[in-house]
């Protein structure tokens, strides 16, 4: 396995990655949308990315396995005055439970201790995502605050929480 920053050559593993896991991530989040599931609009998505980084925002990148897409992992909300960010990832269902998470988690970890300067991490996550949880509390994040009825999602409100992590420790 290993961490790529997100080019466009990227293209059609990721239309392939999105559209294989399409039904697996719409039952932990909301649909992007049909739109989104052709090879123009994810082109434009990695172009926004891409410039989204070009300007310090963010840090998207892909965890490969053989060319193959095993995951997407990124770093967001890049606040340099504070040294602060946050991060999210989104495993293939095939790759579910292997350590990919974990594998991207602590690669998104270096980048931003590293390479980004950064001094504390933070990740959000629903109530219908356990998995993620406990991923992250294996790093080192924090629950801080929780917060119910945060989000509507497949007909009910689910709680979410956010976790720390502080780098400079």
């Amino acid at each position: 396995m290993k961490l790529v920053l997100l080019e466009e050559k990227h293209l059609t593993h990721l239309f392939d990655f999105e559209l294989e896991n399409r039904a697996y991530f719409e039952t932990l989040i909301e649909s992007r949308g049909d739109d989104f599931y052709r090879k123009p609009a994810i082109l434009e998505h990695i172009k926004q990315l891409i410039a989204d980084y070009n300007i310090g925002e963010k840090y998207s990148c892909l965890i490969l396995k053989d060319e193959k897409v095993l995951a997407r992992a990124n770093i967001k909300s890049i606040d340099d005055e504070r040294a602060t960010a946050e991060v999210g990832y989104r495993v293939a269902e095939i790759s579910a439970g292997q350590g990919v998470a974990s594998f991207a988690l602590k690669s998104l970890i270096h980048v931003a201790k590293t390479q980004l300067g950064l001094k504390s991490l933070t990740a959000w996550v629903m109530g219908n995502n356990p998995a993620s949880a406990r991923v992250l509390e294996k790093q080192g994040f924090q629950p801080q605050q929780k917060i119910q009825n945060a989000y509507y999602f497949d007909g009910r409100y689910l709680a979410t929480t956010e976790y720390c992590l502080q780098l400079d420790e």
